[in-house]
């Protein structure tokens, strides 16, 4: 990468930023995953924890 000379003061801003919006992405996506993992579990907790008519 350090090979490329046309705009070499502009090449690396923009392969940072696009570095950053990736990751950014990547923690969105694995909170995302997070929350629906943990609301699926409480949603479960909270079935199995109903109390059974008799």
């Amino acid at each position: 990468m350090r090979n490329i000379k046309i705009g070499s003061n502009y090449y690396p801003i923009v392969h940072s930023v696009t570095f950053i919006l990736l990751m950014i992405e990547t923690i969105l996506i694995i909170i995302v995953l997070l929350i629906i993992y943990s609301f699926l579990t409480l949603a479960n907790h909270l079935v199995s924890c109903r109390p059974v008519a008799p």
